[in-house]
């Protein structure tokens, strides 16, 4: 077979930076919201504990470590990545990517939601929520960083191997 007659391999984009902006935006708004949706309905606005504010780091914490592996596994010529093993991580960092871009904006929006309420409790929920935000920042940060891992050398600036 000739080289324009071989068959070419599958290729994924990298995923658009509008795509994950326009996520945080929605976010925001969702988050934003929240507050209003429940107070206006005479519900109590959610509270956050420590412990969801914490999960956004943890699986920033995991995607990095599969990062770093997948990093090192698709450059290595004694034990590279198997193909199957490579989509999977693929198809993980992507959707977390997805996801991480809904929790900073989600949570960024209900933090600034508490912001003109004057009472410590709102301080709070304010700051639990801001924190929150960050840890969907460094989560969306990691699962960029698995995305890019399983890039191959032969592939363009935004292509990715399947």
């Amino acid at each position: 077979m000739s080289g324009s007659q071989e068959r070419q391999r599958p290729r994924l984009r990298a995923l658009p930076p509008s795509l994950i902006a326009g996520l945080v935006v929605a976010g925001l708004v969702i988050g934003y919201l929240l507050r209003r949706i429940f107070e206006a309905v005479d519900r109590v606005p959610p509270a956050i504990s420590w412990i969801q504010v914490a999960a956004p780091f943890l699986a920033a914490a995991i995607l990095a470590l599969a990062g770093r592996g997948t990093w090192r596994a698709v450059r290595s010529r004694v034990a590279p990545l198997d193909f199957q093993q490579a989509v999977n991580r693929l198809a993980l960092a992507r959707a977390c990517a997805l996801v991480a871009a809904l929790i900073a904006g989600g949570y960024g929006g209900y933090a600034v939601s508490w912001l003109w309420i004057d009472v410590d409790a709102a301080r709070l929920l304010a700051l639990k929520s801001a924190v929150g935000a960050a840890g969907g920042l460094v989560m969306l940060a990691a699962a960029l960083f698995l995305q890019a891992a399983c890039k191959v050398k032969s592939d363009g600036p935004d292509d990715l191997d399947e």
